[in-house]
């Protein structure tokens, strides 16, 4: 009816003309006939083409030109056209300016038609006149106020404008005006429709809706093809059918569920349902979402159902805790390992110093074979570590990008941050802020994991929502990435914990999750910090080195012996301290011994020592610390690191801390013989 308003008040301006003028009934006719034209189409070419051949017949016109304004509202653009002589036409497809045209001032002030005495443009002029056209008239398109166009009428003979037919013209551009807006938004929206319906049916998730009645409206292709169906099969049927289709396909295991919440919404029509269910045919585990469509006064319309296959992302959760399962077991493995080679130090070292001790042949043998034994375990203990790291070793580092890796952490992990907090009715807003940072080199699964574990310990601690922020920028030769939230915060106490394995605070926390990520930075020579008050939320920053690894260079084989060495050994188990010092002594050294990092730097400080050994794992200060203070007063003295826990080292670390090799746990005197060798060789 609103597009049908101005053409019946056309019609009764029509009729008040015929009544009060006389003679007016041709024009009347011509009035009614574009009257139909309009009401009948709303294809802008047909409506502005049937109308102008229309009104030039009816009224004997000769020639006549439709032009239309651009969107910016500068330039006319010819439309239409009715018998145009071609070079007059080719003049007339030019653009005009209306800013600089004289024709488009007068119609826009004086929002009638107008006579034309001659057409501005002299060549233009010329050739009108040239083809016998006398009489120009320029009426225009108004709508609403506003001007959206003009059409230009001419005639050949000597009949001019009537002030009559122009007032018929004025009334004729301001239906043909209303007729050209509608047209236009009627272009404009079907345009709309078929942008919106190209993106509706070319989204990954597949989309129905259904009415009041139960039957079908709409559908996407994704969502015939999740269903496992031909869109025909689809087409006019009622939801009754997607039920059916949906109980024959589900696994067994998963089938009550889904029957439950089908009931539900079939016995509630506005209940909405979210249920997760594996599929036999095809074999694939898909996401049913569904819930009621309201209008604005919240009528119910109908039921918009979505189905989204989340097998990728379930195997990629899976493959994420398995990981976590496997690192979890490493963490176990390893500390066994460390906890067995301290032992296993003592049997090998005192088994050795045994063979040489010149027991008689009896107890010479006993010794011999408590030390095959003992390598032996040695050898379990070596291929059990070699089990857990496998997975990390075979894996190569490569240059990443980290904001683009955050960036995929993020999307990752929104199925907590975003639909999980929906759920309970809480907002996390995610805030990011990347700084142009280089690449850094790493494994990209690993760093991923570790990034995740601190953002779903973040979210963990905003049960009522809050904001989760995650920033990175470079500090000298750092990249350094901070992960703030504005969660409930955490103590001193807490803090000084929550790096370690199986320490948690949820109800339902393996205590893993940070002690593998810390595990994770520092394997790539980074670290991890966090700053945090109770009730002030906490920030986690992560730094990794952005240099480029080097490799190890080729070790050269060379045979020396050492003279008696003045030797500081440092460890804080006492059983490796004392055996380590007996196997020293038998390879002719003096040996001074210390329980801890501390107690050894203050001897460092009080005598002269040719070498020192430290011990990685130690209370208050570690093998590190203990060798970047040595490097500190002596530069040049030699620090070898005593380490159980099978580590591996990176050729820089080891120059930036001053260690000039390692020794590992448990050590034989022919390997402890070589290594002393090797460092005071160099």
């Amino acid at each position: 009816m609103k597009l049908l308003s101005p053409l019946i008040r056309f019609g009764a301006d029509a009729e008040e003309l015929f009544k009060n003028k006389k003679g007016s009934e041709h024009q009347y006719e011509v009035m009614l006939a574009v009257a139909q034209v309009m009401s009948s189409s709303l294809s802008l070419h047909q409506i502005l083409n049937t109308s102008l051949e229309m009104i030039c017949e009816q009224l004997n016109i000769d020639a006549g030109a439709v032009w239309l304004l651009d969107e910016d509202g500068i330039k006319l653009q010819l439309f239409s056209h009715f018998h145009v002589p071609q070079r007059v036409l080719e003049k007339l497809e030019e653009e005009i300016d209306v800013r600089s045209d004289p024709i488009w001032q007068q119609i826009n002030e004086g929002r009638q038609a107008i006579l034309l005495e001659e057409y501005p443009k002299p060549e233009l002029a010329g050739m009108l006149k040239r083809e016998g056209f006398k009489a120009l008239a320029a009426i225009p398109l108004i709508h609403h106020e506003r001007v959206l166009g003009r059409f230009g009428l001419g005639r050949r003979n000597d009949k001019p404008f009537t002030e009559k037919e122009l007032r018929l013209l004025t009334g004729i551009g301001e239906q043909l005006g209303t007729a050209v807006a509608n047209a236009l938004l009627y272009e404009k929206t079907r345009l709309l429709a078929r942008q919106m319906e190209a993106i509706f049916d070319a989204a990954q998730e597949g989309f129905l809706l259904v009415g009041c009645d139960n039957h079908i409206l709409s559908f996407n292709r994704a969502f015939a093809q999740l269903l496992d169906v031909e869109p025909n099969d689809l087409a006019g049927k009622r939801c009754e059918f997607i039920s059916e289709q949906l109980k024959q396909k589900v696994k067994d295991k998963n089938l009550g569920d889904l029957l439950e919440h089908i009931n539900l919404i079939e016995t509630n029509p506005n209940e909405m349902i979210e249920v997760e269910f594996e599929m036999t045919e095809p074999n694939r585990i898909l996401s049913c979402y569904s819930r009621p469509v309201f209008d604005e006064h919240n009528n119910r319309l109908g039921r918009m159902w979505m189905l989204r296959d989340i097998t990728e992302e379930r195997s990629r959760q899976e493959e994420m805790l398995q990981l976590e399962r496997f690192n979890a077991l490493g963490e176990i493995a390893g500390g066994v390992a460390h906890d067995l080679n301290n032992t296993l130090l003592s049997i090998i070292g005192y088994a050795e110093l045994l063979t040489h001790a010149g027991l008689d042949e009896r107890s010479k043998t006993f010794a011999e074979r408590i030390l095959t034994s003992a390598r032996d375990a040695a050898h379990i203990v070596t291929r059990m570590r070699a089990f857990y790291r496998a997975h990390r070793e075979s894996s190569k580092r490569t240059l990443i990008d980290i904001n683009q890796l955050l960036k995929q952490v993020v999307d990752l992990t929104s199925n907590r941050w975003k639909d999980d907090a929906e759920r309970k009715g809480i907002t996390i807003k995610v805030v990011t802020d990347f700084k142009d940072v280089p690449q850094i080199e790493g494994i990209a699964p690993e760093l991923r994991q570790a990034f995740i574990n601190i953002i779903l310990n973040a979210i963990d601690a905003m049960p009522d929502g809050g904001t989760l922020t995650i920033s990175t920028w470079q500090d000298s030769s750092q990249v350094c990435v901070a992960i703030s939230d504005t969660g409930i915060g955490m103590d001193k106490s807490i803090q000084n914990q929550i790096f370690k394995p199986f320490f948690t605070t949820k109800e339902k926390g393996t205590g893993l999750g940070l002690s593998i990520t810390d595990r994770v930075l520092k394997e790539l020579g980074g670290t991890i910090s966090v700053e945090s008050n109770p009730g002030n939320g906490s920030r986690f920053i992560v730094c990794l080195p952005s240099r480029s690894i080097k490799s190890k260079p080729p070790e050269e084989n060379e045979s020396f012996e050492p003279h008696a060495l003045r030797i500081l050994l440092i460890d804080d188990d006492s059983r490796s301290l004392e055996v380590l010092k007996e196997m020293l002594k038998a390879l002719g050294h003096e040996v001074v011994t210390a329980g801890d990092g501390i107690k050894g730097m203050n001897k460092f400080r009080q005598r002269l020592f040719d070498l020192v050994i430290t011990d990685l794992g130690m209370p208050g200060m570690n093998g590190f610390q203990v060798a970047e203070a040595i490097h500190a007063i002596a530069p040049q003295k030699p620090v070898i690191l005593l380490t159980g826990w099978g580590d591996t080292f990176e050729e820089e670390q080891l120059q930036h801390t001053g260690i000039s090799n390692i020794l590992r746990k448990p050590t034989t005197l022919k390997t402890l013989q070589e290594i002393l060798s090797k460092v005071v060789s160099k």
